[in-house]
């Protein structure tokens, strides 16, 4: 590549007889960077802005690929005979940008004086002022603000040099970031500006944590209540990244606390560290508000099983009954998530054993079936091959004793183990199902009725024979469960059994039905 550099440099000389020996003296003067010898050749009318292979000129090719320590030299040299400001390296970038990105002021200060177009953009419509903050060259950057560099210039994405400094220290607190965000700012940059997100600097600067950062934007009246296309402002990502002085800079200069996003949540739905969560309940965070799906504070703390976040909020008078959009109190969820800490807390706060939601689920239901799994409790029909059965029932497995130690406990405190939901199923009919028998006794003990059936005429012991757990199969018998007991499809429980090849509940139950038949018969002639 070096000789095809090389022979193009000689095929723009002047004609002579012969460069045979100048060939080999500028071979090596611009491999070295030999600012004397490339003199003498620009004197004798070398064309310092011939285009080389790929569309590299000398300057472009210099800055880009020099490894001698005195390529800065050759670059001022070949500025100073002609070389054209405003050439491009074969990507498009320009080469004033490429002194930037190298971090050579005076260089940038002679291309400037020489013509460069100061805002020339790159491929990605960067100018040499993002350059320069890409880079953290914040000489560089001073100096182009003060030959007039345009503060609030944005590239292809919207972005300004001024959310480049914002978000570009990835959370190390670079002074150099600062820096370039106070100079900004003193020539007027637009703490502000939204990208094509609607993404601000300040919302940048939020989420890496760099609170001083933070500190500086509102300092120059950064827009506080700014959203992005998820509808969340620069506290939200305060929140976010656990960075508890931001926050308290944010809500000390007005940030609103009970601001909504997209979703409906407000920051203090979304808090991750106790510290954040005390703050925003001090600066009168709403404990009650509700989200798009009904969710309090409440709700999103009993899921993810922070006991110590719902006591708290519960002190600043959060709600324990509070109902989603489907009828959910925070205790509900807490079961559905398997929240068992979040539960004992809620219990003991008050929080009513007998909840249910609007379709009929229980708290019972919940800790059999979670309602999210297949989002109804009318699950017969979904388990229908012996894969999808052993999926819920190896997802679920069998009942712990913690399992079986809630159940009996909210037994205690007076929940509604026998409720049906609107579809009729009841948690016995869910226990039997999952194979569950130590929670079928249970349930069975504290008076659930083994004869109930769902809105499609199936019984417990169907759902038995489906689930293919022979002891609780016979444990309905000795409650004289029927098994000639037909559903609106016509089917009996046998049936399901033989669907799933339960040859033992199959065998099982021919002994009853044979003699159910002989009776009837018996009966008939009778």
């Amino acid at each position: 590549m070096e000789d095809e550099l090389i022979e193009q440099l000689i095929d723009h000389l002047p004609p002579a007889k012969s460069y045979g020996e100048a060939y080999n003296k500028l071979v090596k003067a611009f491999r070295e960077c030999d600012v004397d010898t490339l003199s003498q050749f620009l004197k004798i009318g070398l064309n310092p802005n011939v285009t080389l292979f790929d569309g590299h000129s000398p300057l472009t090719l210099l800055i880009s690929s020099s490894t001698s320590s005195r390529w800065q030299d050759t670059a001022r040299l070949l500025l100073e005979h002609g070389a054209c400001p405003n050439k491009r390296n074969p990507k498009g970038t320009p080469a004033l940008s490429l002194l930037v990105a190298a971090g050579e002021p005076d260089l940038v200060s002679l291309i400037l004086d020489k013509g460069a177009d100061i805002e020339a953009k790159g491929p990605s419509g960067e100018t040499a002022l993002i350059t320069a903050v890409h880079y953290k060259q914040v000489p560089c950057l001073k100096l182009l603000l003060k030959r007039g560099a345009k503060p609030n210039v944005r590239s292809n994405d919207g972005n300004s040099a001024i959310m480049w400094a914002a978000g570009r220290s990835n959370g190390i607190g670079s002074p150099k970031c600062l820096t370039a965000i106070k100079t900004l700012l003193e020539y007027g940059a637009d703490p502000s500006v939204a990208n094509d997100r609607g993404y601000t600097p300040l919302m940048a600067a939020s989420l890496i944590r760099e609170a001083e950062a933070v500190r500086a934007l509102t300092g120059a009246g950064a827009q506080l209540e700014s959203r992005d296309c998820r509808g969340e402002t620069a506290l939200f990502k305060s929140v976010y990244s656990n960075c508890l002085e931001s926050v308290k800079i944010l809500v000390d200069a007005g940030a609103d606390v009970n601001a909504c996003c997209n979703l409906k949540r407000t920051p203090l739905m979304v808090v991750n560290t106790y510290s954040i969560l005390d703050t925003l309940l001090q600066h009168d965070s709403d404990v009650n508000a509700k989200d798009i799906n009904g969710f309090t504070a409440l709700h999103h703390y009993a899921v993810a099983n922070l006991p110590q976040f719902l006591r708290l909020l519960i002190i600043h008078g959060a709600n324990i009954e509070s109902v989603d959009v489907l009828g959910n109190v925070p205790l509900q969820v807490a079961v559905r998530a398997r929240s068992w800490t979040s539960i004992e807390l809620l219990l003991a706060k008050g929080s009513r054993a007998s909840a249910k939601s609007s379709a009929n689920v229980t708290l019972f239901h919940e800790i059999i079936v979670p309602f999210d799994f297949f989002q109804t409790m009318d699950i017969f029909p979904m388990v229908n091959t012996p894969s999808l059965l052993h999926e819920i029932q190896n997802y679920l497995a069998p009942s712990s004793e913690v399992t079986i130690e809630l159940v009996t406990t909210l037994i205690a405190e007076g929940g509604l183990c026998d409720v049906a939901t609107c579809d009729g199923v009841t948690p016995l009919m869910l226990a039997a199902l999952c194979r569950d028998l130590e929670l079928c006794r249970v349930l069975l003990q504290a008076g659930a009725n083994p004869f109930s059936v769902d809105s499609h005429g199936r019984s417990v012991l169907a759902y038995a024979c489906r689930g293919g757990e022979l002891s609780i199969v016979r444990l309905l018998t000795k409650r004289d469960c029927r098994v000639n007991c037909v559903d609106d499809d016509g089917n009996l429980p046998i049936l399901y059994a033989a669907q799933f090849s339960n040859i033992d509940i199959v065998l099982f139950l021919i002994i009853d039905f044979a003699f159910y038949m002989k009776y009837t018969v018996y009966k008939e002639k009778v």
